[in-house]
């Protein structure tokens, strides 16, 4: 809640019109959504450093003109979608704006003696502001006594559901606060239309004020972030409503205060007008609409991621099946491999053993062939060495009747023979022994 008053001051003087931030990115994204159920109380953003000078709402009816009318509540239908089209439009009139007083504000800079001077005029006062405010940690149903003389005194109190409940104070005179916290049916229901982001309300009583005639006197809810109850809501457009006694019904108006989204508290805050009064119950609510929207949004994130991982898991499954075909393509080929492999190894041992039987068949052949000219020789030749036999055998026989001759010739010489048989046996040695030269 502190703030940087030279920014401060360097937007003052260049910015002649009062100034409100614009909201963030999430929270210009849920406004695309139509329709939007606007709210009759607009909310204006900005970070608690940024204290530009904003308008405030003026509230000519007084709670007391209001105690017989019906609560006002959020406007629907046709209206409400006109309604956030001009608002749109409008804050792409303000943003284009926003270009041209950040130019000014560059051009008021360089030519800014006076305007330094202001802003460091302007930034001792920042500091004194800061030094004439506290912050109190506060509990539920126990009063909380706090000064007076002006002195700033921030309230918090101890976590609620989604958040914590803050009331701010400030006031020439001392009082002492009460707030207690409406749980369950305790809590009124919220308006039609809209509701309670926080379940419970917020009952405030101020023992001596009563919450009239204050310097200072604001409705805070610092949102927690982590909070489950929070998922999918955009709390940017959270409403600040006060239960109205006569009717038994929260009020959601300008009337009440001038409405803010702090972004860097993340905190909605509501500065009550002077003519209302901080005394009373207090509720923390968001358009059913948005909140629907929002939720559908998230809802549709949540069917998308949903949808994202089964088609995830397709694709593994798909990747998977894809693998194992390979997988069974890479075996096979492998086994297709091995058999052509193997397949070859036996054509060579086929054409291997196909060649040695042709060279073994080749030297049969040979062997045989040479047997039979061996055999034809043989036979050829058969006849000749008959005939050489026969010759041998004549020639031993007639060898033997030569010897037997020559003997008988000896025999003769020994004894004397007769004349006759000597003259017959002559021709046969002389034929004997011609037949013994050859």
């Amino acid at each position: 809640m502190h703030s940087n008053i030279m920014t401060l001051a360097l937007c003052v003087l260049a910015v002649p019109v009062p100034v409100t931030a614009r909201p963030h990115v999430h929270a210009l994204s849920q406004r695309s959504i139509e329709p939007v159920a606007r709210v009759a109380h607009p909310i204006s953003l900005r970070r608690r450093n940024q204290r530009a000078q904003l308008q405030q709402i003026s509230c000519e009816t007084a709670p007391a003109a209001e105690a017989g009318k019906e609560a006002v509540v959020v406007e629907k239908g046709a209206a409400a979608a006109e309604k956030n089209k001009e608002a749109a439009a409008g804050e792409i009139e303000a943003a284009a704006g926003d270009k041209e007083a950040v130019a000014g504000g560059e051009e008021a800079a360089a030519g800014g003696e006076e305007a330094a001077a202001g802003g460091e005029e302007a930034a001792a006062g920042e500091e004194e502001a800061n030094a004439n405010e506290i912050e109190i940690e506060s509990a539920f149903d126990a009063g909380v006594p706090v000064e007076g003389g002006d002195l700033k005194q921030d309230l918090v109190f101890t976590p609620s559901t989604v958040g914590k409940f803050e009331f701010e104070f400030q006031s020439a005179a001392a009082d002492d606060i009460t707030v207690t916290e409406n749980v369950g049916a305790a809590a009124a229901a919220p308006p039609t239309g809209f509701e309670a982001v926080e379940p419970n309300s917020y009952t405030v009583a101020l023992a001596v004020s009563k919450g009239a005639g204050l310097t200072l006197s604001k409705i805070d809810y610092i949102f927690d972030a982590a909070a489950a109850g929070l998922a999918g809501k955009d709390v940017t457009q959270a409403q600040v409503g006060k239960l109205c006694a006569e009717t038994g019904s929260f009020v959601i108006s300008e009337t009440l205060g001038e409405l803010e989204f702090e972004v860097e508290e993340n905190e909605v805050t509501l500065n009550l007008n002077k003519n209302i009064t901080a005394e009373g119950q207090w509720g923390i609510f968001l358009p059913i609409a948005l909140a629907g929207a929002a939720e559908g949004a998230a809802g549709a994130a949540e069917k998308e991621k949903a949808a994202l991982a089964e088609k995830e898991k397709a694709a593994a499954g798909a990747v998977h099946e894809v693998a194992q075909q390979e997988q069974a393509a890479l075996e096979a080929s492998e086994k297709e491999k091995v058999a052509m492999e193997a397949a070859e190894k036996e054509k060579v041992a086929l054409e291997a053993a196909q060649k040695e039987k042709a060279v073994l068949e080749a030297e049969a052949a040979q062997k045989e062939e040479a047997v039979l000219e061996a055999a034809q020789k043989e036979e050829a030749a058969a006849p000749a060495a008959h005939e050489v036999a026969q010759q041998e055998k004549a020639a031993a026989e007639k060898v033997q009747k030569e010897k037997a001759a020559a003997e008988n010739v000896q025999q003769e010489k020994a004894a004397p023979a007769m004349p006759h048989e000597v003259a017959q046996a002559a021709p046969a040695v002389e034929a004997a022994q011609v037949m013994g030269q050859h």
